[in-house]
């Protein structure tokens, strides 16, 4: 079955949550890593997604932060082409207890799975640059690689409650 046998998948601007979700509510909401886009706004999206929760709700968030000073990590962030801060590990599990969810399980997820998914993209990417298809000035998961092998970025799985 797909997911649309289950709930929805719904795209849209991630601090403009209304827009997309109009008067629904969810008893679960999972987010595949993409709000690092918006981490200079997650006390907004935290606050917003809220709104469209039940009480209850189950959050099952996979998001990157970081474990250094946002300068080591500036690079990472013109990969993403994002300019909002990417938030520090600790930053980010205050901003979710701060906006009044109960956190309920939390992990660091830079484990050989998460180097083996980024190695299937660098496999990927390389033969697009070998055969042309993509520029090699483009293709900058290189840096992604490089900076979660030192743990100075990190892919977690939060999973908290409304």
């Amino acid at each position: 079955h797909g997911v649309e046998d289950k709930g929805k998948i719904l795209i849209g601007d991630m601090t403009k949550l209304s827009d997309v979700v109009g008067g629904q509510t969810f008893t679960h909401v999972l987010t595949l890593g993409c709000l690092f886009y918006i981490h200079d706004s997650m006390d907004i999206f935290l606050k917003q997604l809220k709104e469209f929760c039940e009480p209850g709700a189950w959050i099952v968030n996979q998001d990157f932060s970081r474990t250094v000073p946002v300068d080591k990590i500036r690079p990472v962030m013109r990969h993403w082409r994002t300019e909002g801060e990417t938030l520090e590990i600790t930053a980010y599990l205050k901003k979710i207890l701060n906006s009044g969810y109960r956190l309920q399980y939390y992990n660091n997820d830079n484990n050989d799975f998460a180097k083996r998914s980024i190695d299937t993209v660098l496999s990927a990417g390389t033969k697009l640059v070998e055969s042309g298809e993509i520029p090699k000035d483009a293709f900058t998961f290189t840096i992604l690689r490089d900076a979660m092998e030192a743990g100075d970025i990190i892919y977690n799985t939060f999973i908290f409650r409304a």
